[in-house]
């Protein structure tokens, strides 16, 4: 989808400048990069790929082998044996699998990490992004030096509940029931509240993996984190979310 989204960003602006071919490192300094502001710039916010000198960010190991857990699971079933107790149950072991066949590269850290992956022109592949970088583009993003603030409320008041496919995604801070989240204009809203409303207050976007970027425009507060793993992560962003609306008392 990244590549998607990208791809017809650059044909647009080839489109309407007249261009035969345009890269989104082009695009992305004639329209975005210079509304930002520094301290993103200097943070980490590499979303054209390439490390500029600084030490790259590798994705983490995943926590489980999605082939070998099945692997195992299938032996145990031939000889008989019991299912060693613990760890992910079988019930999302199935849904993860049905989900990414066909794409279990998504899992490989390999494809990622390799050259040409940190070398790629595009965000979706070769982007390397810390949380402070994160937090402070979402920053700028909606405190007006990139979205207005009559932008900023339409988001929140044209959202639309969306079905999910992802079992990943089926999480109650960004959900009503596990089954569909809020999303408006290419975002998503987000829970961030410390009681029990589940009503969403925030604008940002969570990654298949957990990690979390997003702006509260009622505190002015962006919160950034990178969890760095391709399986898993949605009881600790849950649990970040949480302390974060609780130390700073957003209802």
């Amino acid at each position: 989808f990244g590549w998607l989204v990208a791809g017809t960003v650059c044909g647009a602006y080839a489109a309407r400048h007249e261009l035969e071919d345009v890269s989104f490192q082009t695009v992305y300094e004639a329209v975005l990069g210079k509304k930002l502001s520094t301290n993103t710039l200097t943070s980490g916010f590499r979303p054209c790929g390439g490390s500029g000198g600084l030490p790259v960010a590798n994705l983490a190991t995943p926590d489980f082998n999605l082939s070998s857990d099945l692997q195992l699971r299938r032996e145990l079933e031939v000889f008989g044996e019991a299912l060693p107790e613990g760890g992910i149950s079988e019930e999302v072991i199935l849904e993860l699998a049905e989900y990414f066949q066909g794409k279990e590269f998504v899992l490989d850290p390999r494809i990622w990490n390799c050259e040409e992956g940190i070398a790629s022109n595009v965000p979706a592949c070769g982007g390397r992004f810390s949380a402070a970088g994160l937090a402070s583009f979402y920053h700028d993003l909606a405190k007006g030096g990139v979205l207005n603030r009559p932008m900023v409320e339409a988001i929140r008041q044209e959202a639309a509940y969306v079905k999910t496919t992802n079992p990943l995604e089926k999480v109650a801070i960004d959900g009503i029931d596990g089954e569909q989240v809020l999303h408006s204009q290419g975002y998503q809203l987000i829970g961030l509240a410390s009681n029990d409303s589940n009503q969403p207050s925030g604008i940002g976007h969570t990654g298949i993996n957990g990690s979390v970027g997003l702006h509260h425009p009622e505190s002015g507060l962006s919160v950034g984190f990178m969890l760095n793993k391709c399986s898993n992560g949605m009881d600790a962003r849950i649990k970040v979310l949480g302390v974060i609306a609780k130390h700073f008392n957003i209802q």
